[in-house]
């Protein structure tokens, strides 16, 4: 990853704990981890997982590869971490620079890329739990996530890409601006729950031909122009 130019963090702690790698990009992490034959017997593992479902509470994803399937085929082996990468909006740096190359040098507008593109919102996101807002506890977080409606999901994504540049915006960065656009905060599970029903009304949206998803340098949205 370092070759490739990524942000890369190793042996990292969080809360006590210790992930392989992080791959950081714009507001987004990945933790990887590496899983050694040698040193990850059924015991281990376990171990390693609980202590994975605990960082996942927290907000973290991960990518795990087998030390085996590395060296079996490494391309194959991180065809996913690839994919998980650019879904959350995590490129090397070489990415950022030529890009602010393209837009002083040529002078010329893109709709490849959001400046935000995988904003979070940090209280959302990035801040530790505390015992109540690991379920999303409305007195610590105001309204709960499960009680806006699908209706007021669809408005607000509506909302929120007629205020993006193009129209446009990354499927990745989607869940956070409709958070932000009908004011709940929320993280862990709850907010995970809610990120699938975004996706729901993205479908429904776009069966109604209001929306339409497309592929640029990753994954993304915008209105239909009438």
């Amino acid at each position: 990853m370092l070759r490739r130019d990524f942000i890369v963090l190793a042996q990292h702690e969080v809360a006590g704990k210790r992930i392989d790698l992080v791959v950081e990009g714009g507001r987004a992490r990945l933790a990887v981890e590496c899983d050694g034959d040698k040193w990850h017997g059924a015991d281990r593992y376990e171990a390693d997982m609980q202590r994975q479902r605990q960082l996942e509470r927290c907000g973290w994803e991960f990518f795990r590869v087998r030390e085996s399937a590395f060296y079996t085929d490494k391309d194959v082996s991180l065809q996913g971490l690839w994919s998980m990468l650019e879904e959350r909006g995590i490129f090397p740096k070489s990415f950022f620079r030529d890009h602010r190359t393209e837009n002083t040098e040529g002078g010329q507008e893109t709709e490849d890329f959001d400046v935000d593109e995988a904003e979070e919102d940090e209280h959302c996101y990035y801040h530790k739990e505390s015992p109540g807002d690991a379920e999303g506890d409305p007195d610590s977080a105001g309204r709960r996530a499960e009680e806006v409606t699908a209706a007021e999901i669809q408005n607000a994504i509506i909302h929120v890409l007629s205020k993006c540049p193009n129209q446009s915006c990354t499927m990745h960065s989607l869940a956070s601006r409709v958070l932000k656009e009908v004011g709940v905060l929320t993280r862990g599970n709850p907010r995970k729950v809610f990120e699938r029903r975004v996706m729901r009304s993205v479908n429904a949206l776009e069966a109604e031909f209001l929306i339409e998803k497309y592929k640029a340098k990753n994954n993304r949205i915008r209105l239909v122009k009438s």
